[in-house]
């Protein structure tokens, strides 16, 4: 019911756009609260993902998605 994403840029460039983080094995049905971002179904997160802002190379950011 709940899961947390790691990323991590290595190589970027200051204000490099990465593509959308892509989750997998969730409910599609499912609600999911995506921690500073919104609640999405399972089906939108697996199909279209997550937009990950990364400021410059070593940039991180940890996200927490919980099932509502």
């Amino acid at each position: 019911h709940e899961a947390v994403v790691f990323a991590f840029g290595n190589g970027l460039n200051w204000r490099q756009r990465i593509p959308p983080l892509k989750l997998r094995g969730l409910e599609p049905d499912t609600k999911y609260e995506v921690e500073g971002i919104g609640t999405f179904s399972g089906d939108t997160l697996m199909k279209f993902g997550i937009e990950i802002e990364l400021f410059g190379d070593y940039a991180s950011k940890v996200i927490v998605i919980k099932a509502v």
